[in-house]
C-alpha cells in the first residue's frame, strides 16, 4: 500500500476525535508537474471491521480504495490505499461533511494517529530494546557509520518497493486525498493538517482549491523553503522552545529542583545528555531518546513528565511527578 489514510466521515467542525490523514514516505516534486484534473467517483470503499486496537475502541471502520499507481495512466497499475473512517454523532442539521487530516512526518500514518505503521530497518548491530546510536555525528567514526546505514535503509527500501517510490510524492498524495472525496461523494473536504501535513494541504488546495470547504493549519511549513532550510528553521524553533522550557523548571525549582536559572538547567540537562553517550540509563536510554523525550518534539514546555524524567536520571532514583507541579500547558 502507498500510504495509508483515516477518514473522520461527516464530522462537525467541533468534533473532539481526531482521525484521517496521509503517510508519505518522500519529498515532493514541484506542483507545476501536476494536473489537476478530479478524481474519478466510480470507485468505491467496502467498509468493515477494523484489525486495530486503538481503531476498535474508537468504533471505526476500515476498508480499501484502489487507486492508481501513476495518475498520469489512470488506467494503468493500481494500488490500495488503506482507509478507516469514524461516523459522526452530530444531528443532521449540523453536518459539515468529511474531514481528512494529515499527522505530518512526512510518515506518519494517518490511519492511527495515535500509532506510527510504517516499516522500519532494525540499525545495524543493534536489538530490539538498546539505545540508538548518536545521531549527532561527533567524530568521522559516526559519520561514516551514519553514511553506511543511511546507503542501506535507501537500497534497501528500493529493492523492496521498486516501481512505487516513484509515486510516493506530495502530488500523490494529494490526488489519493482527490480520490477518497470523489469515493465518498463528496464535493469538497475540510482538511486539518500539523507539520508536514500543512504542506500537504497546501498542494492539495493549489490543484484542487474547488474542492476546498475549510483548512486548519497548525505549525505551518513554508512551502519556499521545502526541505532542507524548512528543517533548520525548525531546529531554530527547537531550541527557542527548550530554552522557554529550562526558564519554566527554574521558576518552578521548588518543585523540581533542577536549578534556579534557566542556564542552570540548560547545564543539568546537556550534561545529562553527554553522560547517556557513555552509559546508556538502563542500557535503553542515550542521548538520542534522551532529547525526543523533549527537544525532537518542539513542545517542551507542553509537557510535565520530562522533569521528572530529567530528576529521576540526574539522582538516580525512580520517582514520579509531584503533586505539586503546576501545570505546564502553555509557552
Amino acid at each position: 500500500m502507498r500510504k495509508l489514510i483515516v477518514v473522520l466521515a461527516a464530522a462537525t467542525m467541533t468534533a473532539t476525535v481526531a482521525a484521517a490523514g496521509t503517510a508519505l514516505a518522500l519529498p515532493a516534486r514541484a506542483v507545476t508537474t501536476a494536473t489537476t484534473a478530479p478524481a474519478s467517483s466510480s470507485a468505491r470503499i467496502t467498509w468493515g471491521n477494523c484489525s486495530d486496537p486503538n481503531l476498535k475502541q474508537l468504533h471505526a471502520q476500515c476498508g480499501f480504495l484502489k487507486v492508481p499507481l501513476d495518475y498520469r495512466h489512470p488506467r494503468g497499475a493500481k494500488i490500495s490505499l488503506a482507509v478507516s473512517r469514524i461516523k459522526h454523532t452530530s444531528p443532521a442539521s449540523q453536518y459539515q461533511g468529511i474531514i481528512l487530516t494529515n499527522p505530518g512526518g512526512p510518515g506518519g500514518s494517518g490511519l492511527n494517529l495515535n500509532a506510527f505503521l510504517v516499516p522500519a530497518l532494525q540499525d545495524e548491530g543493534l536489538t530490539n530494546g538498546a539505545a540508538a546510536a548518536n545521531d549527532i555525528p561527533t567524530s568521522a567514526t559516526l559519520v561514516r557509520t551514519w553514511l553506511k546505514r543511511s546507503k542501506a535503509y535507501a537500497t534497501a527500501c528500493g529493492k523492496k518497493n521498486g516501481p512505487l517510490l516513484a509515486h510516493m510524492t506530495t502530488i500523490d498524495a494529494a490526488r489519493d486525498m482527490d480520490s477518497i472525496r470523489a469515493a465518498l461523494g463528496q464535493k469538497q473536504i475540510t482538511y486539518y493538517g500539523f507539520s508536514y501535513g500543512t504542506y500537504l494541504g497546501q498542494v492539495y488546495s493549489t490543484l484542487f482549491p474547488s474542492h476546498v470547504r475549510r483548512l486548519v493549519m497548525d505549525s505551518n511549513v513554508d512551502p519556499r523553503k521545502v526541505w532542507y532550510a524548512a528543517n533548520l528553521d525548525q531546529d531554530r524553533a527547537f531550541n527557542r522552545n527548550i530554552k522557554i522550557w529550562f526558564g519554566w523548571l527554574a521558576k518552578y525549582n521548588k518543585v523540581y529542583h533542577l536549578g534556579t536559572t534557566e542556564k542552570a538547567v540548560e547545564k543539568l540537562f546537556y550534561r545529562e545528555e553527554a553522560a547517556l553517550l557513555k552509559h546508556p540509563a538502563g542500557g535503553v536510554i542515550g542521548p538520542d531518546e534522551w532529547a525526543s523525550s523533549t527537544r525532537a518534539t518542539g513542545r517542551p514546555s507542553r509537557t510535565c513528565t520530562t522533569p521528572t524524567t530529567l530528576r529521576a536520571t540526574t539522582t538516580g532514583t525512580r520517582c514520579t511527578t509531584p503533586s505539586s507541579a503546576p501545570t505546564c500547558n502553555g509557552r
